[in-house]
């Protein structure tokens, strides 16, 4: 009798599964239609069955969209009557078939997320004797959530002005917790013909539902949340919301999720004004990052492990000047590197010239 599993989750947690199952792929799920094409073809030819039968979550990328619509009739037709076959993230219609026509032989295997560890965040705070007032905000969140079972995602929403280096701390502070982030770059979808692929309008798809759910981790970074396109919006309002979250192909849990999106909105004025109502409505928290201190100033400098001399060259402009940022700082530092190099350069080429004259 056909054994049917059906694996919801990470690539990491699916690798995992097979490992511990002792579950080897032999034949890739494509070479496997492949050949099922060919002897179809073929006058005489006896059909191929496989004992063992691997769809990962990149196998829907490399077969055609008949063979992804086709996918039950084809495994009939390709798998032994014994066999064994594992399906990472089915379409939400081949789950539902599997389960009308095998329920007896199907199982579903439901990845759980786990939240943060207790252990990491306390790490961070004995490794640091001074944080902000807003980083600190934004750890005892982390620590509080994570001690809850949700069943709900939490999301935090991060604003103050541009250059602030609300993304680059946040990563920083999750590098230092032992956790790993899983990114969205929202700037990337600012028109319609990007926002399909955000959606999930196609299967297969790049889609947030589908990175969602091929990752493990708990956290999860919106960057630029307000430079999204004001339809983009419609994917996070579920996801936000529910314990599962669907497209019309994918269905992802977000349980124990944590998503933090940040925006270069001033105050809660701005906020309520540009971002939809239901979006606000949906965000847990709300973390306003102030103009960077001297103290902060200071220490994103000294992380530039600068040569003194440029590093007092720096603190000198940056001292000049009333409003600073990190991406001010970074282009301070580039100008100077450029304007040693150039002079480093002239230098060269007047001793090289003096240096022929002499020969002369």
């Amino acid at each position: 009798m056909r054994k049917i599993i059906i694996y919801k989750g990470s690539n990491r947690g699916f690798s995992k599964y097979l490992n511990d199952n002792k579950i080897v792929i032999k034949n890739s799920f494509a070479s496997i239609i492949i050949k099922m094409d060919k002897e179809r073809k073929a006058v005489k030819s006896s059909k191929t069955t496989h004992q063992t039968i691997v769809i990962k979550d990149s196998d829907y990328f490399a077969i055609t969209n008949n063979a992804n619509n086709n996918l039950l009739s084809i495994l009939e037709e390709v798998s032994a009557k014994d066999s064994v076959i594992v399906i990472h993230n089915p379409q939400n219609y081949i789950e539902s078939e599997m389960l009308l026509h095998y329920p007896k032989i199907t199982t579903i295997i439901e990845e759980s997320i786990t939240g943060l560890e207790e252990e990491h965040i306390l790490k961070v705070i004995s490794n640091n004797s001074m944080f902000t007032k807003w980083k600190m905000e934004l750890l005892k969140t982390l620590l509080y959530f994570s001690s809850n079972d949700s069943q709900k995602p939490y999301v935090i929403l991060l604003y103050g002005g541009s250059g602030l280096g609300k993304t680059h701390i946040l990563k920083e502070l999750v590098k230092e917790m032992n956790e790993e982030l899983l990114s969205f770059q929202l700037s990337n979808f600012q028109d319609t013909n990007t926002i399909g692929i955000l959606l999930g309008e196609k299967f297969p798809s790049k889609d947030v539902y589908s990175q969602i759910k091929l990752s493990s981790n708990s956290l999860i970074l919106l960057d630029e949340f307000d430079k999204i396109h004001s339809f983009g919006y419609n994917a996070f309002y579920d996801i936000f919301d529910e314990p599962v979250a669907s497209s019309d192909f994918v269905s992802v849990n977000i349980k124990n999720r944590i998503f933090i999106a940040t925006t270069n909105y001033s105050n809660m004025e701005e906020i309520e004004q540009k971002l939809p109502n239901p979006i606000v409505n949906r965000i847990n928290k709300f973390i306003h990052v102030p103009d960077l201190s001297i103290q902060e100033i200071n220490k994103y400098i000294d992380s530039k492990k600068l040569d003194s001399d440029l590093k007092e060259e720096v603190q000198l402009e940056v001292n000049k000047l009333e409003n600073v940022n990190l991406r001010i700082i970074d282009n301070i530092i580039e100008e100077i590197k450029i304007n040693k190099h150039w002079d480093n350069f002239i230098s060269r080429i007047t001793t090289d010239v003096e240096g022929e004259k002499n020969e002369k």
